[in-house]
């Protein structure tokens, strides 16, 4: 939980916990003798697996850096809720859309527990949700668009910032959106208003967001899809 805030000295040691916790599975899953007794196969096959010989050779084979998924995040001159990836109440309309988002509420388990049922042992998942994959979870369908005023801070805060990644949204709403393509669209646009900043010298907060649009509908060879009412040729393109 301390890694965003933590030290350079602690972020090492995290990293190295995370390490240690991934070579022992892989000794686990190779070496048990329990394990191989249910599962001779996998057993057999994970001993002849390690890492990539070709990869990483400055860093012992590791990644260099941690994979984050959700860490600090904005709070900006709006805050995107459940409320708004999930369609309530008002419509989907934003006048000042950057791009469109979507995806479920996709949340990894906090941790896995060891429960019996009906006799039997089972590993289960605790504290996740997964509305994509799990039955009975309601979740988010549509295509959301994200404002302008989620990926910067309060004229206050500061005004050069424009934040396409972690940007102003609650728990929720962000599980919808830190995935790959939204970071693309977003960056994209984010790209664009910061330029527009740039070349008009105005502060992030006070810029002409229309005119960012029009940039961002015209772009060549592939413009941007704002709203929520291309919905057809949206959803084509992001398949």
């Amino acid at each position: 939980k301390d890694y965003p805030t933590a030290s350079w000295q602690r972020r090492q040691e995290i990293f190295s916990e995370h390490v240690w916790w991934t070579k022992a599975l892989l000794y686990f899953l190779s070496h048990d003798a329990d394990l191989a007794k249910l599962y001779p196969k996998l057993v057999t096959e994970m001993a002849t697996w390690g890492l990539c010989g070709d990869e990483y050779t400055d860093t012992n084979h590791w990644t260099p850096q941690l994979y984050v998924r959700e860490s600090i995040r904005l709070d900006g001159m709006r805050v995107v809720t459940e409320r708004d990836v999930r369609g309530v109440p008002s419509g989907p309309y934003i006048p000042s859309a950057m791009g469109l988002s979507k995806w479920a509420v996709d949340v990894h388990a906090v941790h896995r527990v060891a429960v019996r049922q009906d006799g039997v042992w089972a590993v289960l998942n605790a504290g996740g949700r997964d509305s994509g994959r799990i039955r009975n979870q309601p979740g988010t369908t549509q295509l959301t668009e994200i404002p302008y005023e989620a990926l910067i801070p309060k004229h206050a805060d500061t005004t050069n910032l424009i934040v396409p990644v972690c940007a102003s949204f609650t728990h929720i709403g962000f599980a919808t959106y830190r995935l790959e393509p939204q970071y693309a669209v977003f960056g994209h646009s984010a790209g664009v208003a910061a330029a527009v900043s740039v070349a008009t010298s105005a502060a992030v907060q006070t810029i002409n967001v229309t005119e960012v649009q029009q940039i961002l509908e015209s772009w060549v060879p592939y413009p941007q899809i704002l709203h929520a009412t291309e919905a057809p040729r949206a959803t084509l393109l992001m398949k």
